[in-house]
C-alpha cells in the first residue's frame, strides 16, 4: 500500500495564506487535495483579503481603476498619486476634458500623445487642488494658461458658512475660466487630485451654466449632467455637500470673471474718533509736597 507523505500542516492553519500554500504544495506533489479543506480555507482567505482592501479603502489608500463600462471596475489597485494612468477623459469634446493629478503632472506627456493621435493640444488647465497637486515649473507647459485653485473636498459643508462660500467662489472662477477657454477656441483640462469631487463639481456646474454664442444651453438637467460625469467616472461626485454647492450655482447670478464674490464678511465702519485732548503738564511749586522716594 502506497504511503502518504506527511506534511507539517494537516489541519486548517490560523494563517489562511500559509494554509492555502500548504494545500497548493500538496497538489504539486501529486497528492489528491481534500475537498473539505478547500471549503474551509478558500472562504477564509477571500474574506480576509476583502477586509484588508476595505480597510485601506477607508484610509484613502486605494483608488479604483476603470477598465470598462459603468458598473464594471477592475481589480482595486494601489495608487500613491491618485491617478488612473489612462489619460484625460472627454467631457465635452473636443473642448473640455477631465483628469486627475496624473493629467496635470504629466501634461507634456499627454500633449505628445494627443498630437500623435490627431487630437488638439491643451491650451488651458484648471487645477482645482493646487495644494494637493502643486505643479513645478518643469511640470508646467509654456504654451498653456493655468488657473490654480485651492478647493477643499470637505464633507458636511453648510450653506452660508465660510467653507461653503469659498467653494462657491472657486466654482465661479473655474466655470468662468473654462468658458474663456471654450470661447477662444481652446481646449481645457480640469483636474483635481483623484479626479472625482472637486473637478467633478466644476464640470457639473459648467455643464449647467455654459451658454453657446447664441445663448442656448447645453441641454443638461442636474441629474443628466451628474449621470454624464458618472458614466465617465462612476465614483465621481460622492461628496454630497460639494455636489449641492455646485448645484446651487444654477439659480444664482454669475459674477464676471476676475471679480470678487461677496464671500468676505464686511465689518461696519468705525465711527469717527473724537479729537484727542492735548495733555498740558503744569509744573507748580513743589514746596509743601512730600518727595517721592
Amino acid at each position: 500500500m502506497q504511503s502518504k507523505t506527511a506534511f507539517p500542516c494537516d489541519s486548517l492553519s490560523a494563517d489562511p495564506a500559509r494554509s492555502f500554500e500548504s494545500h497548493v504544495s500538496r497538489k504539486s506533489c501529486g497528492l489528491k487535495l481534500q475537498p473539505h479543506l478547500w471549503l474551509k480555507t478558500f472562504p477564509v482567505a477571500v474574506v480576509s483579503t476583502a477586509l484588508t482592501w476595505w480597510k485601506h479603502d477607508k484610509q484613502g489608500g486605494f483608488v479604483r481603476q476603470l477598465s470598462g463600462p459603468v458598473g464594471k471596475s477592475s481589480f482595486p489597485k494601489r495608487m500613491d498619486h491618485g491617478h488612473r494612468g489612462d489619460g484625460p477623459l472627454p467631457v465635452w469634446p473636443p473642448s473640455v476634458w477631465w483628469s486627475d493629478a496624473d493629467g496635470a503632472r504629466r501634461l507634456q506627456h499627454w500633449q505628445e500623445k494627443r498630437s500623435l493621435s490627431g487630437l488638439p493640444r491643451f491650451t488651458h488647465l484648471c487645477n482645482a487642488a493646487a495644494q494637493a497637486v502643486p505643479l513645478t515649473l518643469d511640470e508646467r507647459a509654456a504654451d498653456v494658461s493655468y488657473l490654480d485653485l485651492d478647493m477643499r473636498d470637505e464633507e458636511g459643508m453648510t450653506p452660508g458658512t465660510g467653507t461653503w462660500l469659498c467653494a462657491r467662489r472657486d466654482l465661479h472662477r473655474a466655470v468662468a475660466f473654462v468658458d474663456t477657454a471654450v470661447a477662444s477656441g481652446g481646449t481645457v483640462l480640469v483636474n483635481c487630485f483623484a479626479g472625482m469631487n472637486r473637478s467633478g463639481a466644476i464640470l457639473l456646474a459648467w455643464l449647467l451654466l455654459h451658454r453657446e454664442s447664441d445663448g442656448t444651453c447645453l441641454g443638461f438637467t442636474p441629474d443628466g449632467a451628474a449621470a454624464h460625469l458618472r458614466s465617465l467616472e462612476p465614483f465621481a461626485l460622492n461628496n454630497q455637500s460639494l455636489l449641492d454647492c455646485a448645484l446651487s450655482l444654477k439659480d444664482s447670478p454669475r459674477p464676471p470673471f476676475g471679480t470678487q464674490e461677496h464671500w468676505i464678511l464686511r465689518l461696519p465702519e468705525r465711527p469717527a474718533a473724537a479729537p484727542e485732548k492735548r495733555l498740558v503738564e503744569e509744573f507748580e511749586d513743589s514746596e509743601g509736597l512730600m518727595p517721592l522716594i
